[in-house]
């Protein structure tokens, strides 16, 4: 009913996802009324945002999803939330999120210097059938994934616990407005049912 009249086609939605033709603005202060209007307490929305936000930070790029299910389900988190909370995970953040926890992980693990380069990585799968790549992806688990899968440990924890805070400040300012103005159309509702009470028995005592 009320889907598009022409669909869109998968460039035309993947251009809309790294460019919204509504405009980075609109585009978040959509997303931020979605995240609002979501069923569930702003403890619940806001961990589930939490657990999102924070299965975005580690290098598994398709398991996002079920990461922050697995992390969001056991904290009695919105499960919807995860699922918008994995949108901080992105092509756009992607290139400051994986350098920033792969340089993070080498430094926990004091590899300073003896890291895998991005130049290194890509030659690995140059040349190379789908078996063979992952004869490849084995032996990069040392030096790219073990510090990748370490440095994301800390920042995952940061960035789930200044979302938790920032989507439970936002619900409840929403559900609260939501409140007020449900209260003052009940206030309207109420002052209108009596000022035609009133006048009724006015016009009653009149006729008399």
């Amino acid at each position: 009913m009320f889907k598009r009249r022409t669909p869109r086609t998968p460039l035309q939605k993947l251009r809309n996802f790294c460019v919204p033709y509504m405009g980075w603005r609109r585009t978040l202060k959509y997303w931020q009324y979605r995240t609002a209007r979501i069923p569930g307490t702003p403890t619940s929305i806001a961990v589930g945002f939490a657990c999102g936000t924070a299965a975005s930070f580690t290098p598994f790029l398709f398991f996002h999803l079920l990461i922050a299910f697995a992390l969001a389900w056991p904290m009695g988190g919105s499960l919807v939330a995860a699922a918008i909370g994995t949108l901080v995970g992105n092509p756009f953040t992607f290139v400051f999120i994986f350098p920033l926890i792969y340089g993070t992980g080498k430094w926990l693990l004091s590899m300073e210097g003896a890291g895998t380069s991005y130049e290194e990585i890509f030659k690995v799968f140059d040349g190379h059938s789908v078996s063979g790549i992952w004869d490849k992806v084995t032996l990069l688990f040392e030096p790219l994934l073990l510090p990748m899968m370490v440095g994301a440990v800390p920042w995952a924890i940061i960035a789930g616990f200044v979302s938790y805070h920032m989507c439970r400040n936002v619900i409840e300012r929403f559900h609260s407005a939501r409140v007020e103005r449900k209260q003052a159309r009940q206030k309207y509702r109420d002052a209108n049912i009596a000022s035609k009470a009133a006048t009724q028995i006015y016009v009653e005592k009149d006729g008399l």
